[in-house]
């Protein structure tokens, strides 16, 4: 895969799983955020940008993972941030499974290399997701998640 213009650190081993950014003074999540993203250095980064909120980030490395977390209702779930481009599963099947078992209500973004294109676009408006070209992502990722999940200044640490 192409990802132009992207600068991503050096590839570690990753292990799918819970993945903090931070966590408030009484030991507390303020909202869990499923991530779907197969190259694990740019999940990395990604939790980077969050580093001192209270977000908890439970990861998956291709659409199937994130798909199995949806289908599990016991699991909280307050935004998905997906890839377009996985294996297994597109970004598109994982908001589909989304929609399916968790209804409308909870918000997605989706952030690809693909966000130029116009068919990605319609369908991004179609499903009413917000949609950030992967280049863009150090710029807009953190402001449209505090928009879609309500979180004011007073609740960044």
């Amino acid at each position: 895969r192409r990802h132009q213009g992207l600068r991503l650190p050096p590839a570690r081993t990753y292990k799918p799983g819970d993945m903090s950014a931070g966590q408030s003074n009484d030991g507390r999540w303020s909202h869990h955020v499923l991530l779907a993203e197969d190259i694990p250095a740019y999940m990395e980064r990604i939790i980077g940008l969050f580093r001192g909120q209270t977000l908890r980030f439970i990861g998956a490395a291709d659409g199937q993972e994130a798909i199995e977390y949806i289908e599990d209702l016991a699991r909280p779930l307050d935004l998905l941030i997906t890839d377009l481009d996985m294996p297994r599963r597109t970004g598109w099947h994982v908001i589909e499974a989304l929609r399916q078992h968790r209804g409308s209500h909870v918000p997605v973004i989706m952030q690809t290399g693909e966000a130029a294109y116009p068919w990605v676009v319609r369908q991004a408006e179609a499903l009413g997701i917000v949609l950030i070209d992967k280049s863009h992502v150090d710029i807009r990722l953190v402001a449209e998640t505090h928009r879609l999940l309500q979180i004011g200044d007073q609740q960044v640490s």
